[in-house]
């Protein structure tokens, strides 16, 4: 899958309402973590849940994903030229989860307190600073700041 994937919700589903019709096992979950479910995993393995933890020298890394001619990250309008136009809100950063992806033997293994399953790959979480967001009326917010470092207001 690609960023926008993650992006394109950020605005076009800001109250979860589509997400939330095809993914109902969310529908208990703050929105917060409805959004971004890995979250739970996230702090599941950091108060050494049955999962085991990121390595004890694993921080979380700053990627650049402002697209670029070609970029793996971006598959639609904003790849390219059109950055500015469609992604103007998004500050261009995103924070690298310290979830451990799932092994083969942990498929189909759901996360902590929901029936959702453990990513495949290592989650990212975009920096997005809602003051920019091209719509009002969103549900971020719901969980305390500190869980969310990637959400400015």
């Amino acid at each position: 899958n690609t960023v926008e994937c993650l992006a394109w919700p950020i605005v076009h589903d800001c109250r979860l309402q589509h997400s939330l019709t095809w993914l109902p096992e969310l529908r208990s979950l703050p929105a917060d973590l409805a959004r971004e479910p890995w979250r739970l995993l996230e702090a599941h393995e950091s108060t050494g849940g049955p999962a085991s933890s990121p390595s004890s020298g694993e921080a979380r890394s700053k990627l650049d994903v402002r697209p670029y001619r070609d970029s793996p990250l971006w598959f639609c309008a904003a790849n390219r030229t059109n950055w500015n136009y469609e992604y103007w809100w998004l500050a261009g950063g995103a924070w690298v989860s310290p979830v451990r992806p799932a092994k083969p033997s942990e498929a189909g293994k759901d996360l902590p307190g929901v029936a959702y399953p453990r990513p495949l790959v290592r989650p990212l979480n975009l920096e997005v600073s809602l003051s920019r967001l091209p719509v009002r009326g969103h549900i971020w917010g719901d969980t305390p700041a500190a869980e969310r470092p990637h959400i400015r207001v």
